[in-house]
């Protein structure tokens, strides 16, 4: 076993690559990005415990996704023999019983349409995802209707400008004349690897507070209202993030 070690922004792997090693995550996060069309999506993020790279050495293919740092991240390296050891060699009943595992969950993908983007994913449990004012302020800037969020991940953010800004991966608002509102702060909503809609916090330039707690690295939403204030309780950057459930998950 042989420790990694990665800065935001490294690649651990890319797509194609050979799949010659397994890595455990130890500390920090990584995203895992494949290619749609001509794109790259974020289809999952991963962090301390997650395993990375045995659906390719399993199956003897190559990387099926890139992964690359969102933090500062120690992994540990295992070499693809010395897993499929642990298994009982490649011979072993174990190894064989997980790539028939592997050899399902890559036909259930393919019968769902591979590679899955952020859009597939969220539609199985939410949706729709739209981003309301919480204030006067904000309700005037983003309208009755607020900003629908189309893709993930998708960042909200507060910046010095006069207006608000927005395109299909992000939502800048002027800051707000509040107690602690006069830094600027960006969020990232995003899909976690099991299959979650969370809030994760970009930098540290405004305390934020996600339905009333402030948030701390990250946040799970939950369907319906979810309160977002950047700043104090003066502040009037406050939004609502609405998640609503698809018809066919609802009770």
């Amino acid at each position: 076993m042989e420790p990694v070690a990665l800065h935001f922004g490294d690649f651990l792997y890319r797509e194609g690559d050979p799949s010659d090693a397994v890595y455990f995550v130890e500390s920090g996060t990584v995203e895992v990005r494949r290619k749609v069309g001509v794109d790259e999506a974020t289809v999952a993020t991963l962090g301390k415990g997650e395993i990375l790279g045995e659906m390719g050495v399993l199956s003897g293919s190559p990387r099926s996704a890139s992964i690359v740092a969102t933090s500062d991240v120690t992994l540990v390296r295992l070499e693809s023999r010395a897993f499929m050891q642990a298994f009982g060699g490649p011979d072993g009943v174990g190894l064989k019983i997980l790539r028939m595992i592997c050899a399902r969950l890559s036909a259930s993908n393919v019968a769902f349409g591979t590679p899955i983007s952020p859009d597939l994913a969220l539609r199985r449990e939410v949706a729709e995802i739209r981003i309301l004012g919480d204030s006067r302020q904000i309700s005037r800037m983003l309208g009755n209707m607020g900003v629908l969020v189309k893709a993930l991940p998708f960042e909200i953010g507060t910046s010095a400008g006069a207006g608000a800004v927005h395109d299909a991966k992000r939502l800048m608002l002027p800051i707000g004349t509040g107690d602690a509102a006069s830094g600027a702060g960006r969020l990232r909503l995003e899909l976690t690897h099991d299959g979650h809609i969370a809030l994760r916090q970009r930098d540290a330039g405004v305390v934020i507070n996600v339905n009333g707690a402030p948030l701390a690295g990250a946040a799970t939403l939950h369907i319906g209202d979810n309160l977002v204030v950047f700043g104090g309780e003066r502040s009037l950057v406050r939004l609502i993030l609405r998640l609503r459930r698809a018809r066919s998950m609802a009770a």
